[in-house]
C-alpha cells in the first residue's frame, strides 16, 4: 500500500506539474494548436492557455460518494460516509486574471492589474481561501467547513487556539472566528527580511527560467500520443512517463529555484518510487488543453484493480480562460509587530501541556 500511495502521489504531481508549466503560458507563437506531432500539439495547446487575460484551473477528485466507497472497499480503506461525500464534493480552483487586458504569459506582468484567487472547497464551501489583489494578500479559514469535516474536535482545537491569544490580537481572533485578515506585499517582504535565514522570494527572471525548466523536463521524460477524438469531439492525447525519473527531475528543478526546499525534498527519496511509467489523458478543444485526467486506479496493483470492475479514479484538473472578478474583502490588517508574540504565546501553551506519553 505504500508504494502504490507513492505511485498516487507521483501521478498527481506530474498532472500539477503540466498545468503548472504550461498553464502559466509561455514564448511560443500564438493561434491554433499546429505541430507535426502530438507532443508540438500538446505543447502548443497548454502554451495557448496563456494567451489569454484570464485563466481558472480546478483540480478534483472526479467521483461521488457512492463510487468513492465503492474505491475504499476494493482498495481496503476504512472511511465513514461522510468522509466519501466530502470528497466527491472536495476541489482546489486557482484563478488569476489581469484586469489591463493583456495576456497573462505578457513580461513583465503588471502587478497591479492582477488579481488571483484560491480557494480549497469542501462540503460545498471554501476551507481555505486566499485572495490577491491591489498589492494585498488577504485569507479566510473557513471554520464552518473546517468542523463539517472535523467534527466538534476540530471546533475545540479552534476554541483552544483561541482561549491561548490575548484579546489585543484582535487579527488572529477574527481568523479563527472565520473572518478575512489582511496582509500587504510589503508587510511580507518586511517580515522575510526579520526572519533568519529567510531567503528572498524569486524573482520574475527566476520564476520565468524555473518554469521553462519545467517545460524542457516535461519535452524530455513524457512522450505524447494521439488517442483519436473523444465523445464531445475534443481531440485526446496521451501523455506517458516514468514516475521515478519525473520526480528525480523535478526535485532538482524545485531545488535549484527554492535552495532551502533541498533538504525537505531529498528526503522524500524519488528514488525510492515504483520504476514504473503512468499515463495521463489530455483534451484540447478550440486551441487550448479543457481538461487534464490522471488515473489513479493505474497505481493500483492488478487485484485491487478487478475489484473496482473497470471503475477508475480520476484525479482531474479542468482548465478554462475566464475568471471573476476578485473582489476586495472587508478584512483586518494583520499586525506583524505582533507575530512573534503570537508564536510565542502558542509554544509556551503546547510546552505547557502534559503529555500524553504513557508507560
Amino acid at each position: 500500500m505504500r508504494a502504490t500511495s507513492r505511485l498516487m502521489t507521483a501521478g498527481a504531481l506530474a498532472l500539477v506539474t503540466a498545468a503548472s508549466a504550461a498553464g502559466c503560458g509561455g514564448n511560443s507563437a500564438k493561434g491554433g494548436v499546429a505541430g507535426s506531432t502530438p507532443q508540438a500539439r500538446f505543447q502548443n495547446a497548454m502554451t495557448a492557455l496563456g494567451h489569454g487575460s484570464a485563466l481558472t484551473m480546478t483540480f478534483k477528485i472526479d467521483v461521488t460518494a457512492a463510487q468513492a466507497a465503492a474505491i475504499d472497499q476494493a482498495t481496503g480503506s476504512k472511511s465513514s460516509p461522510t468522509t466519501d461525500q466530502l470528497i466527491s464534493t472536495a476541489s482546489l480552483t486557482v484563478s488569476e486574471k489581469l484586469t489591463n487586458g493583456k495576456s497573462l504569459d505578457a513580461q513583465p506582468v503588471d502587478a497591479s492589474a492582477l488579481q488571483v484567487d484560491v480557494a480549497i472547497n469542501v462540503g460545498g464551501g471554501p476551507v481555505v481561501e486566499i485572495r490577491y489583489l491591489g498589492g494585498t494578500l488577504y485569507a479566510r479559514l473557513g471554520t464552518t467547513e473546517i468542523a463539517q469535516i472535523a467534527g466538534p474536535k476540530g471546533a475545540q482545537t479552534l476554541s483552544g487556539l483561541s482561549a491561548q491569544i490575548p484579546p489585543t490580537l484582535t487579527w488572529a481572533h477574527a481568523a479563527l472566528q472565520g473572518q478575512w485578515v489582511s496582509i500587504t506585499l510589503a508587510q511580507i517582504k518586511s517580515l522575510e527580511a526579520q526572519l533568519p535565514g529567510a531567503k528572498a522570494t524569486p524573482n520574475a527572471a527566476q520564476q520565468q527560467s524555473f518554469l521553462a525548466g519545467l517545460r524542457a523536463i516535461l519535452a524530455r521524460d513524457v512522450t505524447v500520443a494521439d488517442s483519436g477524438t473523444a465523445s464531445d469531439g475534443s481531440d485526446h492525447l496521451v501523455l506517458s512517463g516514468n514516475v521515478r525519473t519525473l520526480a528525480t527531475d523535478l526535485e532538482a528543478a524545485i531545488g535549484s529555484l527554492v535552495p532551502s526546499a533541498s533538504s525537505a525534498l531529498s528526503k522524500a527519496n524519488p528514488q525510492r518510487l515504483p520504476d514504473k511509467v503512468l499515463n495521463i489523458d489530455a483534451y484540447v478543444s478550440n486551441g487550448i488543453v479543457s481538461k487534464m485526467v490522471f488515473n489513479a486506479a493505474q497505481t493500483l496493483s492488478a487485484t485491487d484493480q478487478a475489484k473496482l470492475h473497470g471503475q477508475g479514479i480520476p484525479i482531474e484538473v479542468d482548465f478554462s480562460q475566464s475568471a471573476a472578478a476578485v473582489q476586495a474583502p472587508s478584512a483586518t490588517p494583520i499586525d506583524l509587530s505582533q507575530i512573534f508574540s503570537l508564536l510565542g504565546n502558542l509554544g509556551r501553551s503546547s510546552s505547557s501541556q502534559p503529555s500524553s506519553s504513557s508507560g
